[in-house]
């Protein structure tokens, strides 16, 4: 079995090595060609830098379809004039990189209408990056992608949309909500792999291991447990970035000897100042 050595992102710790079958990369563009319409002759861009594992993927699907693909730097000045004088076709993107990109341009007044498909990892899709996009790139379908090194895709949605696991890809919750992913794409094809993210159900009755549809709601290891009340920061962290308009925010757990954890909102300078 022929091997691929990748980064993982450090999610779940410290960035580390991490192994995968080149069978399960080969198997994985079969699929996204698949879920989002794309084909050989489309020119692929991907935000970030060859220290990410989108970019690696992205490198791998251009040398195995003959397709052309452009690494974009982490400027989104670079980004935007690398996008338009290569006339690129597809994004790979990660969410805090494509809202950096769109911000820019909605400063400057630029529109992209070269892009046709963006296809985003990472992060939890915040609202009003949607209408972001669509200014930016008003021809491109967005396609949100959940998955990791290990675990490989996962799921995929559009935005704000609940996520639909990939066709072959079995998912499944233990008590604490943390999603389980077993599927020929993962680092190890037959075994159930911990997500470490917390995840809720669409059909909570349903007992099926393939096809439920789900919402990330965050990772298991930031869960605050006030008063026996199991609260996951993200999705408040999203609201109130779109009601303060504040992108530098974090909700913590402190201890409490009453409850347990209590609530804490830290905020970036441009709210503080």
């Amino acid at each position: 079995m022929q091997a691929i050595k990748v980064f993982s992102g450090g999610s779940c710790g410290a960035p580390k090595e991490v192994v995968r079958s080149r069978q399960s990369w080969l198997d994985s563009l079969t699929i996204e060609a698949r879920a989002f319409g794309l084909r050989s002759a489309h020119r692929f861009g991907v935000l970030g830098s060859d220290q990410h594992s989108l970019w690696s993927y992205a490198m791998f699907r251009s040398e195995e379809t003959q397709s052309f693909c452009k690494g974009l730097p982490l400027s989104p000045k670079d980004q935007l004039e690398l996008i338009v004088s290569n006339k690129l076709s597809v994004l790979y993107a990660v969410t805090p990189l494509l809202q950096l990109l769109c911000r820019l341009a909605s400063r400057l007044g630029v529109q992209v209408r070269c892009v046709e498909k963006i296809i985003v990892g990472g992060s939890c899709w915040p609202e009003r990056l949607t209408e972001l996009c669509q200014q930016t790139f008003p021809r491109a379908e967005i396609f949100c992608f959940y998955g990791s090194v290990e675990l490989g895709y996962v799921a995929y949605s559009e935005p704000s949309e609940p996520l639909q696991p990939f066709p072959s890809v079995e998912v499944r919750t233990d008590i604490q909500n943390q999603l389980w992913v077993r599927s020929p794409l993962t680092i190890s094809t037959d075994e159930w792999l911990a997500s470490g993210d917390c995840v809720a159900w669409v059909d909570p009755v349903s007992a099926s291991c393939t096809g439920r549809s789900f919402y990330l709601l965050g990772r298991l290891d930031r869960v605050i447990n006030q008063s026996g009340i199991k609260i996951q920061p993200e999705p408040i962290e999203e609201q109130l970035r779109s009601k303060l308009d504040c992108s530098e925010l974090a909700l913590l757990g402190l201890p409490d000897s009453l409850r347990g954890e209590r609530l804490a909102l830290v905020l970036g300078p441009e709210l503080v100042s």
